[in-house]
């Protein structure tokens, strides 16, 4: 008797102990996995795809024909290298076979000639993926170098060109500021420039495990943009129901995508083996961009579209000694089902200690609502969402001065929900040191938008 089959049948000793047995199937020999974690997967990897720019080409409906470019289609990254990659997934959907099954169901019709183009290539030994070894893994697969007559001949029998890009993410694989790592490779942007070319509108995908320059969507013309991420098993099959329109995308950008990477206040301290210092202070993320930086924002913070729109309205607004009450109406007032994510974010006053323009303090996703249909969601705030901590006194505090609350799709797309004021200092709880500062250093501090400590920003890249 095999070891994982004499593994299995203990598991599953203890699993019918647990009276679990019944959540469990078996396919494809010894892999199994739980019943309803195909389909959970699924509309997470749908749910989790962020939508970018969108010209009216998405959804692909009713039979559009398609060429689809880039060897990711088929070499798809569906999870990270690393602890992650080790899981042994009963299997792992790409974008082709995500494509087929759209396909099937009619809402599209690839270029197979291109398909086998692809498929080809990919086989020979010379091409074949190589996944390297621990902490050697790549960033990305060498892309097919795409010859104009390929790219024009699929012009003619195709209405849109679908671009897939892919960048690998893992444990101890960060990206390097390198062409193939956060950057485009050669061959990556000579595609995009003859598919953009040549077909009026194109749809790029981006099968990536963590944010890349997309300083390349402003130098081409690109219709959609779509972000991807690393979607799991049923990877191919959940970024295929957003781009035909099955799921409605709802993902959000959990951090702001600028135009340059040394914009961003990290660039220039991080990746230091003995050492980093983090100069930004309090100012992670969108807290830098939206206080010091905004116009060096190309995606905000919580940004993501949908295939309808969203009325959002504040219905009322309370507040209490401890924390502040919203009840906030979402209603779907576009012309197909979708979900929203209502994000609440604070503005504290710039007393002697600093503070960011807006630090997001809530968030909730709606159910799915059909046009027409009305959502109320409630959010508290509690007032350590406002608080301040004073590293000199060692103290949790309010500092007096007016308080606000505003809603929104994202970071930029917000209106206020609610004002309240403090005539003096609040202290919220007190603290004793563990690491201490050891030596002063100058703190970034907001002084109406303004860095009165500016970032020693690194050259242009």
């Amino acid at each position: 008797m095999k070891l994982t089959t004499r593994l299995y049948r203990i598991f599953r000793g203890i699993f019918d102990r647990a009276g679990l047995a019944q959540e469990m199937t078996v396919a494809r020999g010894e892999k199994y996995c739980a019943e309803g974690m195909a389909a959970l997967c699924r509309q997470t990897a749908a749910e989790g795809t962020v939508l970018l720019k969108n010209d009216g080409v998405l959804p692909l409906k009713g039979g559009v024909k398609i060429a689809v470019f880039g060897r990711c289609q088929l070499d798809y990254f569906c999870v990270g290298y690393g602890s992650g990659g080790d899981v042994k997934a009963p299997y792992k959907a790409s974008f082709a076979d995500g494509m087929k099954c759209a396909e099937e169901r009619g809402d599209i019709v690839c270029d197979k000639a291109l398909c086998d183009i692809y498929s080809a290539w990919t086989s020979t030994p010379r091409h074949e993926k190589d996944d390297g070894f621990w902490g050697h893994w790549p960033m990305c697969y060498p892309e097919m170098p795409v010859k104009d007559d390929i790219v024009r001949e699929a012009a003619k029998h195709s209405d849109v060109a679908v671009v897939v890009i892919g960048r690998a993410a893992g444990e101890d694989r960060e990206n390097k500021l390198k062409k193939g790592s956060y950057f485009l490779t050669d061959c990556e942007r000579d595609m995009l420039a003859k598919v953009t070319s040549a077909f009026k509108k194109t749809v790029v995908v981006m099968d990536c495990g963590n944010i890349v320059d997309l300083g390349f969507t402003e130098e081409y013309n690109i219709s959609a943009l779509v972000y991807a991420w690393l979607g799991g098993m049923e990877a191919g099959n959940g970024v295929w129901d957003v781009l035909t329109g099955a799921v409605n995308p709802c993902g959000k950008l959990t951090d702001t995508i600028a135009k340059k990477y040394n914009y961003y206040p990290s660039s220039g301290n991080f990746g230091g083996k003995a050492f980093n210092n983090y100069c930004e202070d309090i100012y992670v993320g969108y807290r830098y961009f939206e206080t010091f930086a905004r116009d060096d924002v190309l995606y905000p913070f919580g940004y993501g579209l949908s295939y309808t729109q969203f009325g959002i309205s504040v219905e009322s607004f309370k507040r209490t000694a401890s924390d502040c009450q919203l009840i906030v109406k979402v209603k779907n007032v576009g012309g197909c089902a979708g979900k929203e994510v209502v994000q609440v974010y604070a503005s504290c006053p710039q007393g002697r200690l600093g503070k960011p323009e807006k630090v997001l303090v809530a968030f909730r996703k709606t159910r799915l609502l059909s046009a027409g249909e009305v959502q109320t969601l409630s959010f508290s705030i509690d007032n350590y969402a406002f608080a301040s901590y004073d590293d000199f006194r060692n103290i949790c505090v309010l500092e007096e001065g007016a308080y606000s609350l505003s809603v929104g799709c994202d970071v930029r797309n917000v209106q206020t929900a609610g004002v309240f004021s403090l005539d003096k200092e609040v202290v919220i709880s007190r603290h004793s040191p563990v690491c201490k500062v050891k030596n002063p250093f100058d703190r970034l501090v907001n002084r109406g938008g303004k860095n009165m400590n500016a970032l020693p920003l690194p050259t242009t890249i």
